[in-house]
């Protein structure tokens, strides 16, 4: 117990993106995130104090993504919402997102992790945590693939390698800040992305929605990650 008290409480300022899949099969990750959108702060806070790790700031923001070829508005960007003082204002958005679409196996999931690297990330804070968390159940179509669709965003890498890339790289994200969480099937490109800096992946059933993987689960995975 007197080795616990000693250690020193660590402070942190913690930015996260959840680039989310909403097509149809995603329903039940879907509900679970709605479902646990207002106590979500408090979770995290009562995990973080468990660990010895004190909350300064947490900021969170979301990208959906569908299939640019076949879905209306396939990706769409929120801004940041701080969970302390606007968790009514994420819970509004979070609630408007419903699963529908994608008649595809292949999303345009890549697209929605390199808008999240590019980010406008907090950089304030005596520790700083820079967070995406991937939640998909599908595979993922090849950047560029849709890029005649007037849905794809612009600014894209051209390829996977230059994905990495940009993940690696020191002057978009800060390297001891970022962390990738991945909760995707054990399948390519997620399972090519375990040797990434910084990045957990945690397999899910294809095509069954993220059903398998508990919020608790999720918020225990991102402490312990940080």
């Amino acid at each position: 117990m007197r080795n616990i008290m000693n250690k020193k409480t660590l402070n942190y300022s913690t930015d996260i993106v959840i680039c989310l899949d909403t097509t149809k099969t995603m329903a039940p990750c879907i509900e679970e995130i709605k479902t646990n959108a207002l106590s979500f702060y408090q979770q995290y806070v009562d995990e973080m104090a468990a660990n010895l790790k004190t909350v300064q700031e947490v900021r969170i923001k979301i990208i959906t993504f569908k299939n640019c070829n076949i879905d209306l508005e396939p990706i769409k960007e929120s801004r940041f919402y701080n969970l302390e003082t606007e968790t009514e204002e994420f819970f509004e958005y979070i609630n408007n997102i419903n699963a529908s679409g994608g008649n595809c196996s292949f999303n345009n999931s890549l697209e929605a992790l390199a808008l999240a690297i590019k980010s406008k990330w907090n950089q304030k804070g005596e520790i700083r945590r820079h967070v995406i968390m991937m939640c998909t159940d599908s595979s993922a179509e090849a950047l560029g693939y849709n890029e005649k669709s007037n849905y794809y965003p612009a600014g894209m890498p051209s390829s996977f390698a230059e994905l990495h890339e940009w993940w690696e790289d020191d002057q978009k994200m800060e390297r001891r800040a970022k962390r990738l969480l991945i909760f995707a099937p054990d399948t390519d490109p997620w399972s090519a992305m375990i040797d990434w800096s910084n990045t957990f992946h945690t397999p899910s059933q294809a095509g069954k929605g993220c059903e398998e993987v508990d919020f608790a689960d999720c918020i225990h995975l991102l402490v312990n990650s940080i």
